[in-house]
């Protein structure tokens, strides 16, 4: 058994929040994408000495059987979009992302990650970011694998002063999906911004650890998770605020809301605040509750029925985090595959 997402700060044992075990993990190294021209500078990887990631059993497993790896450099104002597509005989992806976005630029990427229907597919992803001074970056990542699939994802950034990252992760796919990200605040009036959303219904598990360290002053940081479980379904959410000394002035909020369609689901949230400094401003928001009944027969006698207006209201939940995609065609794919699975 290998322990994932354990928390930065423990609690009481006996909560069995502090960490989850999965079993260890057999694969075998495929071919996913053979382009030279994609393999990142050796240098550029170096410069992370912070440790990382779901696990660090994980990341060695990327590194072991790491099938795609490829380095973005943005000096400027770009726009770039990745889609990995799992198929038979390719179903194994241990990608490496490794961006670095220099003084000055405004990047967007996309990274969209899905697969065919029938495959049992494998995904650990690994994606490091250095934001120089004044930088801006907004990266997507989409998880839309199928019922039978597993997802990893471990993410860093390290934010120089003026910087400003944003994460709009959306989640709705796996059978299992296991998230971490850390975010370091290194430069002063730097800002690090998560937008997530996320649909976990039959018996998936979702699992998602984000902690954002404040290291410098006058920092800003913006967590908001939106989602909805269904069925059977579980999912986890930790998130962690660390203010550290020297980030006097700095200012931090953590928000879920989750709305729970059926009495079977289970839901775990985990707000967590550290604070090493004085005069800074922390706060956190748990929110889980099921449609509101009175809402409900509102927009039912607005005629239309109750799977629609089911629909309306779980919409409203996830449009806003879809609505931070400048991909048309992306959004409304996922709010169709939504659509589809709420019915």
């Amino acid at each position: 058994m290998t322990s994932v997402n354990r928390l930065p700060h423990l609690t009481w044992r006996e909560t069995g929040a502090n960490e989850v075990f999965i079993d260890d993990i057999k694969i075998e190294k495929i071919i996913f994408k053979s382009d030279e021209r994609l393999k990142t500078s050796k240098e550029f990887i170096e410069q992370f000495d912070e440790e990382f990631g779901v696990s660090k059993e994980i990341i060695e497993l990327n590194k072991e059987y790491q099938n795609y790896d490829e380095y973005f450099e943005f000096s400027g104002n770009e726009e770039v979009k990745r889609e990995f597509h799992l198929v038979e005989n390719q179903n194994i992806l241990n990608d490496a992302q490794n961006i670095f976005v220099k003084e000055g630029a405004d990047a967007t990427l996309i990274l969209d990650y899905k697969s065919d229907e029938e495959i049992e597919a494998f995904r650990n992803s690994v994606i490091r970011i250095k934001a120089q001074k004044n930088s801006k970056l907004q990266i997507v990542l989409v998880q839309r694998l199928n019922h039978k699939s597993k997802s990893f994802i471990s993410m860093v950034s390290e934010l120089e002063e003026d910087a400003h990252v944003q994460l709009v992760q959306v989640e709705i796919g796996s059978l299992k999906s296991y998230l971490n990200y850390k975010a370091f605040i290194n430069g002063e009036k730097a800002e690090s911004d998560i937008k997530t959303a996320y649909f976990v219904d039959d018996e998936r598990y979702l699992d998602i650890n984000y902690l954002i360290v404040h290291r410098d002053r006058e920092t800003r940081s913006d967590m908001l998770v939106n989602g909805v479980l269904k069925d059977k379904a579980e999912k986890r959410f930790a998130g962690t605020l660390d203010f550290k000394r020297g980030s006097t002035l700095s200012e931090g909020s953590e928000e879920e809301f989750v709305t729970m369609l059926d009495p079977t689901v289970k839901n775990r949230a985990i707000p967590i605040l550290l604070a090493r400094e004085d005069n800074i401003v922390g706060l956190h928001a748990a929110s889980a509750g099921r449609i509101d009944k009175d809402m409900l027969f509102y927009i039912t006698s607005r005629g239309f029925n109750q799977n629609e207006a089911k629909r309306i209201i779980i919409e409203s939940k996830i449009k806003p985090i879809l609505d931070y995609i400048d991909d048309e065609k992306l959004a409304n794919e996922i709010l169709e595959e939504i659509r589809e699975r709420i019915n």
